[in-house]
């Protein structure tokens, strides 16, 4: 037996003692070739040094395996790194560092692997065990007898205790081969122990540390079977006059690979390949028939070769990878299924029923359609040696009808038999004067026992009908129901809706349904793998407005379809948007008894509800249903004169509500003369319009309003007083006095004037009548008029907060006669006020101009 050899390096440390000194003793640089003296500073004591030669340091060396933020370590892996060369050929220590802290602070070991040795098993030589989902730092640097690299790069590691590890992997190779290919130990050590070291794929992962490679004589496969160690984590392999073959375990092997180990994936792919067997996984060959040895159809067979047979050649990792999980958890993680060599391994590895599946082109069970099964085996011998040529005869093994779901079931026989390995079965089908061969492959039974296809296979798509193979007698799903939208329901307008089907399955199969649209058969979209009492649901794009629609879906289990109900519903077109207003946007001088008027349209002619609103404060102003497509709508409206107004309308179809643009239009003006008596002397009074009549230049202007020619008293009056009650002081207007001491200017509704009268005349006030007047009032005493064409007693009109009030009395002091009891006294258009609020803050009184605004 050959092993890998290994180097050891002795190492010489010098150790310099001086004695009786406390000094500390500095070394200097050593340079080559000089001689240098040491000595701890007294007489007597110092020591020379010939002819040392400065060390330097070993390059750092890089990370090899675990490839970084590997998160499939097992809870001992090797750590492995590169090996270089030190400068003076100074034999190397690798030492290994491995912390859960990327800081290093806490380091679970820092370990040399040896001399020269650049792998370190973590738990060799020591009781380190990394917990399972944690994740580790490592580093490594190398020193030789006298200084030491800088620290590598770091990598991360995660354990994963779900690895199955195969530590005991053993690679055999003949003298034979050693002499042809010298690089063969290089190339298996690498390929094993660096490179690939874990397999993961499908939920499945395994890590392999070879541990020897050994020689052997190859005079015949007995004796090679006898020479080689047999454990259960042992991987052999081996070739034999230039055909590879190898084995797992101590029990089952295999041999005629056709794969080279010599190349770098030849190696990887023994390993697949015979973990395969490990588990339980036979080879399976499949046999070519020609058309002139099948007695019941001129039709041959060439075999499979895609990766989705077990075991089948080609040989390879993809092969292994999609069978893998499933031949787990049906054996067990660590389970293997074979009985004492050499029983057969496979005898049991097919479904335990198999049916031949007819269905029509839309997929439907045909019942009735006669079934022909021909067998055909190809033996061989242990030896290799066919005693059957491969040969469909006329002889029927197995033939009937299918049933009301379309299904034949046949016996199936067993493979796996080390003296049975090609299997191919020869189908005809014949239904309505229309036959139709095909060939069933023993390989799809196994395909089906594993799980890997949990649907029926295809192996005819026919001129008038299909042929499947499957493995169990489906229970067809319930037909699918709950449809939404359903019932000609009414949808807003959109473009896409979400359709939906609860969907159920008594053998609880998940199932794929299909939408289509029953108008034109298109398939709308697919929603798949949806579980047993689910809802599957899809989107249906591209919808027109204003249409209605029918659909249906399609349940299938992987066996079986079933059909719902057909559904239908509507997409609404929403009313179009309100038009042709009137008034227009805009409009002036619009007399106040008006009708507003709009024109409605609605694609789909729904019967609508339309609503005006005035847009100033949302009130509805009117509606009108049962308004019809291209109808105009009208709705009155009281408004006053002389007022800016904003209004939209809202339609709806019941469905879909549409909101116009929003309009105004301004009230045409009504101007009102209101006539005030004016006595000598002192007079308190208010105006109860707006004073905006056509003979002022400006609104409410003070001496525009007295001194009008037409309707003033200019020369009658000699003083104005007004007292604001905000600013807390008195306002006056002097005619004829310098303007710059006047600070009254304006006289509007809300405001109360004391007019000096130097003799009896009348003034007249042209303007417009307002709708109604509010009048902020201060806490304490105000002085306000009355804007308002009515009489109205001072308590129903004035709020709570004002308790007393003070009214014109030229009898009185001060010409005022304070009232008490608001109930005795009636307000009056033209005088003006004196209002107490009693309140600690300002109230708010609104007056309606006449009885009509009131409420």
């Amino acid at each position: 037996m050959r092993q890998r050899e290994n180097k050891f390096l002795t190492f010489i440390v010098i150790i310099l003692i001086f004695a009786s000194s406390s000094a500390a003793l500095l070394i200097p640089s050593l340079g080559s070739g000089k001689t240098t003296t040491f000595s701890n500073g007294k007489a007597g004591t110092s020591e020379e040094i010939d002819e040392k030669t400065q060390n330097t340091p070993p390059p750092t060396p890089s990370l090899i395996y675990p490839h970084n933020s590997a998160s499939f370590a097992p809870s001992q892996p090797t750590l492995v790194c590169e090996q270089v060369e030190d400068p003076d050929g100074d034999d190397l220590y690798y030492v290994f560092q491995l912390d859960d802290n990327s800081d290093f602070s806490s380091p679970v070991f820092t370990k040399d692997a040896g001399m020269n040795d650049t792998s370190f098993v973590i738990g060799s030589d020591n009781d380190v065990t990394l917990s399972n989902g944690k994740t580790y730092h490592w580093r490594v640097y190398a020193r030789d007898g006298g200084s030491a690299s800088s620290w590598s790069s770091v990598r991360t590691l995660t354990v994963d205790t779900s690895v199955k590890i195969f530590d005991d992997v053993r690679v055999g190779v003949s003298d034979e081969t050693y002499e042809n290919y010298t690089h063969y130990e290089d190339l298996v050590w690498d390929t094993f122990n660096y490179t690939n070291k874990i397999y993961d794929k499908n939920d499945l992962k395994i890590w392999y540390n070879v541990s020897e490679i050994y020689t052997y004589s190859q005079d015949s496969w007995s004796e090679l079977f006898e020479e080689t160690p047999h454990s259960d984590d042992l991987l052999v392999l081996f070739n034999q006059n230039g055909s590879f073959g190898g084995y797992m375990g101590d029990r089952y092997y295999a041999i005629g690979h056709n794969w080279n180990p010599l190349t770098d994936s030849g190696a990887y792919d023994a390993f697949v390949h015979e973990t395969g067997h490990y588990r339980g996984i036979p080879d399976f060959y499949l046999w070519e028939v020609e058309p002139s040895n099948n007695g019941v159809a001129s039709v041959g067979h060439q075999p499979s070769t895609n990766n989705v047979r077990i075991m089948d050649y080609p040989y390879g990792v993809d092969t292994f990878s999609k069978y893998s999980k499933n031949v787990i958890s049906k054996m067990g993680a660590d389970s293997r299924i074979y009985d004492t060599y050499p029983e057969h391994i496979n005898r049991y590895f097919v479904p335990d029923k198999n049916y031949i599946k007819v269905t029509d082109k839309s997929g439907n069970p045909i019942s009735g359609a006669e079934i022909y099964v021909y067998n055909n085996t190809a033996y061989r011998d242990l030896d290799g040696n066919f005693i059957h040529e491969s040969s469909i005869k006329d002889t029927v093994d197995s033939s009937g009808t299918t049933n009301g779901s379309g299904l034949y079931e046949f016996a199936e026989r067993k493979y796996g038999l080390l003296d049975l390995e090609f299997d191919i079965s020869f189908i005809k089908v014949r239904y309505d004067g229309t036959t139709h061969h095909t060939w069933l492959e023993g390989n799809d039974t196994q395909a089906l026992y594993w799980g890997y296809e949990n649907k029926p296979i295809q192996l005819l798509e026919g001129t008038d009908f299909d042929i499947y193979y499957t493995a169990r007698e489906n229970i067809v799903p319930d037909s699918p129901s709950g449809g939404s939208p359903s019932g000609g329901e009414e949808l807003g307008e959109t473009s896409s809706v979400t359709l939906s089907v609860d969907v159920s399955d008594v053998e609880n199969d998940a199932m794929d349904v299909s939408f289509y649209n029953a108008d034109t058969g298109d398939l709308i979209a697919n929603d798949t793998g949806v579980a047993s009492g689910n809802k599957a649901s899809v989107v249906w794009n591209g919808l027109t407005l204003g249409k209605s629609y029918s659909w249906y879906a399609v349940a299938n289990d992987g066996f079986d379809t079933n059909k719902s109900i057909t559904w239908s519903f509507n997409i609404n077109a929403a009313p179009e948007k309100p038009s042709n207003p009137y008034p227009s946007d805009g409009a002036s001088e619009v007399k106040p008894s008006l009708t507003l008027e709009v024109d409605l349209f609605d694609t789909d002619q729904d019967q609508m509800t339309v609503s005006f609103y005035n847009a100033s404060n949302g009130d509805r102003i009117a509606q009108r249903t049962g308004v019809s497509d291209g109808e105009t709508v009208s709705v009155s409206w009281d408004v006053a004169y002389g007022t800016t107004y904003h209004w939209y309308v809202e339609v709806s179809d019941g469905t879909d509500t549409t909101t116009s643009s929003t309009w105004s239009f301004t009230t045409e003006r009504k101007y009102v003369t209101r006539d005030i008596e004016l006595r000598p002397g002192w007079n308190f009074v208010s105006s109860s319009v707006i004073a905006d009549g056509n003979n002022y230049q400006r609104s409410n202007d003070l001496v525009e309003i007295l001194d009008d020619p037409e309707y003033g008293v200019a020369g009658h009056y000699d003083k104005v007083m007004y007292y604001e009650r905000k600013s807390e002081n008195w306002k006056s207007y002097i005619p004829n006095r310098n303007s710059r001491f006047d600070d009254l200017s304006t006289w509007d509704r809300t405001m109360g004037l004391w007019i000096h009268m130097t003799q009896l005349d009348t003034l007249s006030i042209e303007g417009t009548a307002p709708r109604s007047t509010t009048i902020q009032l201060e806490a304490g005493w105000n002085m306000v008029g009355y804007p308002s064409s009515v009489k109205r007693r001072a308590r129903d009109t004035l709020p709570s907060e004002v308790t007393k009030i003070g009214v014109f009395n030229s009898s009185m002091e001060s010409n005022i006669q304070y009232i008490h009891d608001l109930n005795d006294h009636y307000m009056k258009e033209g005088r003006g006020y004196w209002v107490y609020n009693s309140g600690d803050v300002s109230v708010d009184w609104t007056i309606s101009y006449t009885l009509q605004f009131d409420n």
